[in-house]
């Protein structure tokens, strides 16, 4: 009987040890090192000038870019070798950024916004990959071209918001809401909004761009901004907290 019980003991034992070893090693365990993730970028400007930012944050993973200075997405819905790319590049994700005044604008600019991402969207999933929408910013001043639709940051920086969350529910896609994260630092650090922009109240300065990269780190590959932030030191600490803020509150992850 003894014997029958030791036997049944170490089968327990054994089995536990198992099933530990499963756990530890398994990829989905808590602290386990992911597989490096393979990420298009499609945009303009925008997205170049956030780059050096971008591959310093998501270091590790296989990051590209497929842009030209003031591209729309409308133009990117017709290149064909964007199109081979999305195909053949194995991706985990692709993400498109659209020209910085066109989502806000009415009419056939917004309309183009909707139809070439559904494009795009359709041939990125056919290729076995998920869209991410790049929510850019409003412009620090207002939109001067289009000052009687856009006169402030927060008038254009609301219309851009609807589109790309709009877009990014009816596709059923991811969107990183930078441009929400530029608000919320005019809202807690007014005196920080301005560093984010270059003089031209347009293009990131490298606090902006950081302010993009922080986005997407914490929103796609689930990179925590705080101790990235902590080690630059300055004002990133506080950048890094709004975008946890914003990220937080679901912002980031609320169409997946």
């Amino acid at each position: 009987m003894n014997s029958q019980i030791n036997k049944t003991q170490l089968f327990s034992r054994a089995l536990a040890l198992a099933a530990l070893s499963i756990v530890l090693v398994s990829p989905t365990s808590h602290g386990a090192r992911k597989q490096p993730l393979r990420i298009l970028f499609v945009g303009n400007s925008y997205t170049n000038q956030s780059w050096a930012a971008i591959k310093d944050v998501l270091a590790g993973h296989h990051l590209e870019k497929h842009v030209r200075g003031g591209a729309k997405l409308t133009g990117w819905a017709k290149d064909a070798k964007l199109s081979e790319k999305i195909k053949t590049g194995s991706w985990d994700y692709v993400v498109l950024q659209d020209q910085s005044q066109a989502p806000s604008l009415p009419g056939r600019f917004v309309m183009g916004f909707h139809e070439s991402s559904a494009t795009l969207d359709g041939r990125i999933r056919a290729a076995g990959a998920k869209t991410v929408f790049f929510m850019t910013w409003g412009r620090r001043d207002g939109d001067k071209q289009n000052k009687n639709i856009n006169p402030t940051f927060e008038k254009m920086q609301a219309r851009l918001s609807r589109s790309y969350r709009d877009a990014a529910t009816k596709l059923k896609a991811r969107v990183v809401p930078i441009g929400e994260v530029f608000a919320e630092i005019k809202k807690k650090h007014p005196a920080l909004f301005p560093k984010l922009y270059k003089g031209d109240g347009s293009h990131p300065d490298r606090l902006g761009a950081y302010a993009a990269a922080y986005s997407f780190g914490w929103a796609v590959p689930g990179i925590d901004p705080a101790a990235h932030a902590k080690k630059k030191g300055g004002d990133f600490p506080k950048v890094a907290a709004m975008v946890k803020k914003a990220m937080v509150a679901g912002k980031a992850r609320a169409a997946r």
